[in-house]
């Protein structure tokens, strides 16, 4: 396990404290009161429900807390567009997870060069996530266990050690990582997971330079 200090100095965008604890509380309270559905996955050209891949509960809140979260995250667009070297355009309305006892999410990337995705998918540059509580091995009021962000391959040469990155997640930390990147939640093992994610998205140009130079 690592903290996001150490994913910084992979080249990961992190920031702490990007949601204060007094929004992460509300956010959580206000995801454990909404109506909610099974996350789905894409495949070919459809969105489903796999839980075989991935298992998790998207709490459907409101307009209006959705876009509290999508102005928050447009604010360092331009950071990013700066770390990343790439031009971004906008965002993705934000997804909002609780994962349970037992829920995860397997290894995956959120783009690839595949022509039967949706033309969304596609146009994902930046994946974002935001942890709206902490991950604790011991009990304590509000923490979870288990459900590790867990990246692959980072390093420029990785080794049997580097090769796989656990995150210990931390209420109010924003990561921010190339959608490409191979990723996944491990089973969370107690209490609930709360996070929100997103995707900043790219020129129609970019995307399209992009998928060319992966069928080469």
């Amino acid at each position: 396990m690592a903290d996001a200090d150490s994913l910084l100095q992979l080249g990961i965008f992190v920031e702490r404290n990007f949601f204060d604890a007094s929004l992460c509380s509300d956010l959580r309270a206000i995801m454990c009161s909404a109506p909610a559905n099974k996350a789905l996955v894409v495949k070919d050209r459809s969105y489903l429900v796999d839980v075989a891949q991935r298992r998790t509960t998207l709490a459907s809140v409101s307009a209006s807390t959705a876009a509290v979260a999508t102005r928050k995250l447009l604010t360092i667009l331009p950071r990013l567009e700066s770390h990343y070297s790439t031009k971004l355009e906008s965002c993705a309305s934000p997804e909002f997870l609780i994962y349970r006892e037992g829920d995860h999410f397997r290894a995956h990337a959120d783009t690839y060069p595949d022509p039967k995705l949706p033309p969304e998918v596609h146009l994902r540059k930046i994946s974002a996530v935001v942890f709206l509580n902490s991950q604790s091995e011991r009990l304590s009021v509000d923490s979870y266990s288990g459900g590790y962000l867990t990246f692959y391959n980072l390093a420029k040469n990785p080794t049997w050690q580097t090769y796989r990155f656990k995150l210990s997640g931390e209420q109010g930390l924003l990561v921010a990582f190339p959608s490409s990147v191979f990723h996944e939640v491990t089973p969370v093992t107690r209490g609930e997971r709360f996070t929100i994610v997103s995707w900043f998205y790219s020129s129609h140009h970019d995307t399209r330079e992009a998928n060319n130079g992966a069928n080469e």
